[in-house]
C-alpha cells in the first residue's frame, strides 16, 4: 500500500505488472492442465468456460493498469486510496498492539506486512477502476460485466479492505472530477 501510494507515474504500472504476469501464467497453467488431465475431459465445456472467463478478467486487469498509466486523475485517486488504506491498516495494528504494549510507537508497526494487499484484493480493485472512473464505461451498461463484482471468502479473508480500497478510490476520483468542473 505504501509503495503504491508513493509510486511515481513512471513507476506505478511496473509495480502492478507482476500481478498481471502471475495471473496470465496461472491461466496458462490452468489451460494446460485442463487439456492434459484425463480426469477433466468430462468437464471439457465447463473448464473451457472457466479459462475463457479468466482471460476476460485478465483483460480487465490489464485495462485497470492501463488506466493508471494514461489517466492522471485515476492515478492520483489510486495513490490516495492506497495511502488511506496504508494509514488505516497501520493504525489498526498499532491500536491492537498497544493493548499489550502501551509504549508501542506507530513507526514500529509501519512495516510491509502490516500495509500490504493480498493479490486478490489488489486485482479486484484494479479490475473495477475503469468502471468507477468513466460513467460511460461498458461495466456500467448491460454487457457481460455490468452489475456488481462481489468477493466471497470466509470471515477474515480481506473482503472489507478490498471494498474500502475501492470506496476510497471512488471518493478521490469524484473529488478530482468535481474540482475540474
Amino acid at each position: 500500500m505504501k509503495e503504491l501510494a508513493e509510486a511515481s507515474a513512471d513507476e506505478l504500472a511496473g509495480k502492478l505488472r507482476p500481478l498481471e504476469d502471475a495471473y496470465a501464467s496461472w491461466i496458462a497453467e490452468l489451460d494446460a492442465r485442463r487439456l492434459a488431465e484425463p480426469d477433466l475431459a468430462i468437464y471439457k465445456d465447463a473448464s473451457l468456460q472457466v479459462v475463457a472467463r479468466a482471460r476476460e478478467v485478465l483483460g480487465r486487469l490489464k485495462d485497470g493498469i492501463a488506466l493508471l498509466e494514461s489517466n492522471a486523475d485515476a492515478r492520483k485517486a489510486f495513490c490516495f486510496s492506497n495511502r488511506a488504506m496504508w494509514q488505516q491498516r497501520i493504525r489498526s495494528v498499532w491500536i491492537e498492539e498497544r493493548k499489550e504494549e502501551p509504549t508501542r510507537q506507530l513507526a514500529d508497526v509501519d512495516i510491509p506486512k502490516n500495509r500490504s494487499w493480498h493479490a486478490f484484493q489488489l486485482a479486484f480493485i484494479l479490475i473495477n477502476l475503469p468502471g468507477l472512473t468513466s460513467l460511460d464505461h461498458p461495466d456500467r451498461s448491460t454487457g457481460p460485466f455490468a452489475g456488481a463484482d462481489l468477493l466471497w471468502f470466509p470471515t477474515g479473508g480481506g473482503k472489507t479492505e478490498a471494498y474500502l480500497g475501492l470506496a476510497a478510490y471512488t471518493i478521490a476520483i469524484r473529488r478530482l472530477r468535481s474540482e475540474e468542473h
